[in-house]
């Protein structure tokens, strides 16, 4: 239903079990215990409560039609409508005493009353057989029974040709990525990339616990997967889609994933110690069953037998460690790849390394530099001393004098 929807607060105490009944007057009109799908509708059916006066305390809370009747921890609205908003009370639903499996709404408290006003307008699980006010609204699904009267003009009009010529006879299916060589030799059924980090997750159909199936990822060099954003989550799902093979077996449609509060109660960790920066819990999880409930796994496709709907797919739930369940193996976050490139980085790589390092450097290095170097080489070796008087001139040279008198020396 929706704000804009007919819905009304009945007065009646009754309980669950008789409002469910479908000869009640409520279900003749198409109308059901209400189902809430945002925070407006909430707002809608608790303006209905607040306006109560009664003293009398269950008359200040109203059943709605969330239910885990059929299953504990798997709420359900009676009209079957998605579970798409939630807002429970702190510490809700608890199953208290392993007896509380239907919901309702705390209106404003009173003197006596065990909830705040920090509770008004959240949701309570509590037991079913307890008298209290209900709220109706009309079904948020089909009703069975159509109409007695068809309208005269419909609302709209097909259109009067498919809008491609030659559609597929069957969805495209999920096709995964080929494992390689080494996952398939360990068994691995179904392989694809994990996209925060480009490394193989690997889907493994023999059936163990979460601790056989652990130890089996790191005997592979590997964990149980940790998943890091959205799109690594769609990818393990994927992995689960691509089994369709199911033939109906409830555990071969949940897979072990690393996330673990085995330690701590409720201080999830990731067994390959990466951080938690993604989560996707179903609805009112992690809830603890029994006090057994320490391994997360991911939902598959539901089964009809199953006790989760199509609301629930790919979400995450804890479950008894011992459950034999499928699993997905990957490398850990951050972790070097295990196994090198199929080729080599360069095309000609040299066939050995060099056996030896070049030989040792020279032994004596030159002699230190003259300071003060000759200005020009000289022709021949120098004289060890310097002549105090200039040369004379050689034999053969003759001497110009200043009376134009030529001197020949012989």
């Amino acid at each position: 239903m929706s704000p804009s929807e007919t819905c009304f607060f009945k007065n009646a105490t009754i309980s669950i079990d008789s409002v469910t009944h479908p000869n009640l007057p409520e279900f003749s009109l198409g109308l059901t215990l209400v189902s809430i799908h945002s925070a407006d509708d909430n707002e809608a059916v608790y303006s209905l409560l607040e306006t109560q006066i009664s003293t009398d305390i269950h008359s200040r809370m109203a059943w709605i039609g969330l239910n885990d009747t059929d299953r504990d921890g798997s709420f359900e609205w009676i009209d079957t409508s998605p579970l798409d908003f939630v807002y429970w009370a702190t510490n809700e639903p608890n199953h208290w005493q392993s007896n509380e499996g239907c919901v309702h709404i705390y209106g404003p408290p009173i003197s006596g009353a065990w909830w705040t006003e920090s509770s008004v307008k959240h949701w309570n699980d509590y037991l079913c057989t307890t008298t209290m006010p209900y709220i109706c609204g009309m079904a948020a699904v089909p009703t069975n029974q159509p109409t007695p009267i068809p309208t005269k003009n419909p609302t709209n009009f097909p259109t009067p040709q498919p809008t491609t010529p030659n559609p597929t006879p069957q969805p495209t299916p999920y096709l995964a990525t080929p494992c390689p060589s080494a996952a398939t030799a360990a068994g691995a059924d179904y392989c694809s990339s994990r996209p925060s980090d480009g490394h193989t997750m690997e889907l493994y159909t023999a059936k163990k616990s979460w601790s056989d199936a652990d130890n089996f990822c790191v005997s592979r060099g590997l964990n149980l997967v940790s998943l890091h954003s959205k799109d690594d989550n769609d990818a393990a799902y994927d992995l689960l889609v691509n089994n369709l093979g199911l033939n109906g077996d409830i555990n071969g449609h949940l897979a072990w994933i690393g996330l673990q509060d085995k330690v701590t109660e409720n201080a999830f960790e990731w067994n390959d110690n990466s951080n938690i920066d993604y989560t996707n819990w179903a609805f009112g999880e992690p809830y603890q069953r029994n006090g057994s409930e320490d391994c997360v796994h991911i939902y598959g496709p539901p089964t009809t037998s199953g006790w989760w709907n199509l609301s629930w797919i790919k979400m995450w739930s804890e479950k008894d460690c011992t459950e034999q369940l499928y699993f997905i193996c990957a490398l850990g976050r951050g972790q070097p790849s295990m196994w090198p490139t199929k080729e080599p980085t360069t095309a000609h790589p040299t066939p050995q390394p060099t056996p030896s390092p070049t030989p040792a450097p020279t032994k004596y290095p030159t002699k230190q530099p003259t300071f003060n170097p000759t200005p020009y080489p000289s022709s021949d070796y120098p004289t060890p001393e310097p002549t105090l008087s200039p040369t004379v001139p050689p034999i053969g040279l003759t001497y110009r004098t200043s009376s134009s008198v030529s001197l020949q020396i012989t």
